[in-house]
């Protein structure tokens, strides 16, 4: 509570907006860490709209991963999920891999509670690959207790606990304490599902292990500092009364419940209060307190009706189907148990409506990611203005094509083609009339070259192909015809007064050779061709004898 209250105090002393959005977003990240969605929301919110008018991805991705997050708190899962993507989005867009891994998380988080299992593990999968890139101890301990919490929920207990222990052991080593005890509460719900299973299977000594090892990590967060807000406390006290009531503690685990209870009146929270007090009846159950497990039961139904908690509704109904069949009143506990019936499959339709929700989130996400990645390689790879190869494509390409002719000793060609006299048609008419004729160019390059060659823009006005599997002679031949093409071009249906022709070097790449020696070669080539006269193809002299075609 000092460090929110130090938060606050930065933030009414901020004077710029800049410390102001800083302030504002580690706020409501401090409070999301508490669970307090509803006093969070608004500072993350003005967050959103300074980033937004300050053109500050990096803070924007945050204040919309901390609204995601909010909304998770809020159970409004879908939305969650959209605004975790988005804060993806920003991320990816400024760089920032440790605000794409909490993002991931987030959204891991809300696919979960959707019922799209698969899809929270590859976002997951995908937050891991982030991380890797950044040194961020509390991020690997989110990770690994989210990894736990699903794992653990797929019926995969081995691998859910060695995350969930290595998370203890980075908490541990790092000395925190905001995520650690939310991941020793969850390991002890693991101890718990564990333990339940084993008794069942009639394994009653290893059940029996599991619960104490549960009772172990409830009682040390309760003891010590790390559990700072009341509804963390209720949670784990909740999770500490059911250890008890399985291993025959009854007592004490009402005790625990109505310490739970307590907490939830405290928060005005129904949800916790519902909890309990379906708690507290199966413990009077088991106590053989019968009217005060029917009472609870009922106050329970009560308030979660109220709150519309249905999850706790059809808990209520069936606590009291079964509270009315063990008195012998059929015809109570056919009525529950029609109505939990009821209220049941509403809930799993829905569920695996929200499941359906949330794949498709995640897979317009995806081929969104897809779309930009496709865009990014192209951008990297292609010349804007001709759609060719760009230099760095070319570089890249010529440098496999010359290593596997090393190899095996394949016949390969280069040629390079510059426009004779460029310079003059952007200086003497425009350099729009310049960027059509580059384009002509290239289109006649491209429709030219044989399947497998390449061709590239090397930068200006010069062009280069790569003529797989060619001889000189190929080679001659094919750069022959396109600068006969050229210069037969009908150049006047841009500019009456243009005539466009180009002077092209050729080489074939030789045994030993480099992609640097060959351009060096093809260069001089070029080079010797302008000094012909240009309109013409030159071989370099190491192929042929000197001389122009």
């Amino acid at each position: 509570m000092d460090r929110l209250r130090k938060l606050e105090e930065r933030l009414n002393a901020a004077t710029c907006a800049p410390d102001r959005l800083n302030a504002l977003n580690e706020l409501a990240l401090a409070l999301t860490r508490l669970g307090e969605a509803e006093r969070a929301l608004p500072f993350a919110q003005e967050a959103r709209d300074l980033a937004t008018a300050a053109g500050d991805d990096c803070a924007l991705s945050l204040a919309v991963c901390n609204i995601g997050t909010c909304l998770y708190l809020a159970a409004q899962y879908g939305a969650g999920l959209e605004s975790s993507l988005q804060a993806l989005v920003l991320a990816e867009r400024c760089g920032d891999a440790q605000a794409k891994a909490s993002a991931l998380i987030s959204a891991a988080a809300c696919q979960y509670q959707m019922g799209a299992r698969e899809e929270a593990l590859q976002a997951l999968y995908q937050a891991h690959d982030a991380i890797e890139r950044v040194a961020c101890d509390s991020l690997w301990i989110r990770l690994h207790n989210a990894l736990g919490i699903l794992l653990g929920d797929k019926g995969r207990f081995d691998e859910a606990e060695r995350h969930y222990r290595l998370a203890i052991d980075l908490g541990e080593d790092a000395d925190d304490a905001t995520y650690t005890p939310r991941v020793k509460m969850n390991f002890a719900g693991l101890h718990l599902d564990l333990g339940r299973q084993l008794d069942r299977k009639g394994q009653k000594d290893e059940a029996q292990q599991r619960f104490r090892m549960g009772l172990e990590l409830c009682e040390e967060l309760l003891v010590g500092p790390g559990l700072e807000s009341t509804f963390n406390k209720a949670h784990c006290v909740g999770t500490l009364g059911e250890i008890y009531r399985e291993t025959g503690q009854a007592k004490l685990a009402l005790q625990l419940f109505n310490e739970m209870l307590g907490h939830g009146t405290a928060l005005k929270n129904p949800h916790q209060q519902a909890e309990a007090l379906l708690n507290i009846g199966r413990t009077h159950v088991a106590l053989d307190h019968s009217a005060k497990a029917r009472e609870c039961f009922e106050q329970a139904l009560h308030l979660a009706s109220g709150a519309n908690v249905r999850r706790l509704v059809t808990e209520g109904f069936r606590s009291l189907a079964e509270w009315f069949e063990s008195h012998g009143d059929f015809q109570q506990a056919l009525a529950y148990q029609k109505r939990f019936q009821a209220l049941h499959d509403e809930l799993l339709r829905e569920e695996l409506e929200a499941s359906g929700t949330a794949r498709e989130i995640w897979m317009k996400y995806q081929q969104d990611l897809s779309e930009r990645v496709d865009h990014l390689t192209r951008a990297a790879h292609e010349d804007s203005l001709t759609g060719l190869a760009n230099r760095r494509c070319w570089d890249e390409r010529l440098a496999e094509v010359v290593q596997t002719t090393r190899r095996d000793g394949a016949r390969v060609c280069v040629g390079i083609v510059d426009i004779d006299h460029f310079k003059s048609v952007n200086d003497l008419r425009s350099h729009l009339l310049g960027d059509e004729v580059l384009r002509a160019v290239a289109q006649m390059m491209r429709e030219h070259c044989r399947e497998g060659d390449i061709c590239a823009r090397y930068g200006g006005d010069e062009f280069v192909l790569c003529l797989v599997g060619a001889n000189l002679d190929d080679a001659l031949g094919v750069l022959g015809r396109l600068r006969a093409l050229v210069a037969r071009h009908a150049w006047s249906t841009l500019h009456p007064a243009l005539a466009v022709t180009v002077s092209v070097g050729v080489t074939e790449v030789a045994e030993g050779d480099t992609a640097a020696h060959v351009m060096e070669r093809v260069d001089l080539a070029l080079y010797k061709a302008k000094e012909s006269g240009r309109d013409c193809v030159v071989v370099d002299s190491a192929c042929a004898p000197e001389g122009s075609y």
